[in-house]
């Protein structure tokens, strides 16, 4: 079974039985790290048809869903943590004199095109900050 996540600050599960808080949370888990319903129920020690259940009440949808944006926000914040060092392990493959041309090519590329990538999202960003102060200055 994965590791559990942290339990979501908010309501109580719906259905507040000491099963209920003990088996709601292995399912959050599972469900993040499984292919499907049943293979989640399964690993977390549940019924599919529990699961299921459980999976319509507004409440465990609420966390679930937290669950799911706290995963999303590890995963980024881990890959944005490794930026850096990537781009230095470019930066060497492209400043090693026996690095074959076609490496330096590619290192060049990814390179160049990760930071246009970048430089097109950071722009983006701008422009959306823009029009929500406009936005927010004409409901003022």
């Amino acid at each position: 079974m994965t590791q559990l996540p942290p339990t979501p600050d908010g309501p109580p599960p719906d259905d507040d039985k000491p099963s209920r808080r003990v088996f709601e949370p292995r399912l959050i888990a599972e469900l993040l790290s499984c292919g499907t319903v049943t293979d989640a129920a399964a690993k977390a020690g549940i019924s599919r048809r529990t699961a299921q259940r459980w999976m319509r009440q507004p409440g465990f949808q609420a966390r679930y869903r937290q669950a799911r944006e706290d995963a999303v926000s590890a995963a980024v914040g881990l890959l944005h943590n490794s930026t850096s060092s990537a781009v230095q392990e470019l930066a060497k493959i492209l400043a090693n004199d026996v690095t074959p041309p076609a490496v330096k090519v590619q290192a060049a590329n990814a390179v160049l095109g990760w930071a246009a990538k970048f430089g097109e999202l950071l722009d983006v960003r701008a422009r959306l900050a823009a029009l929500e102060r406009k936005a927010k200055q004409k409901k003022s």
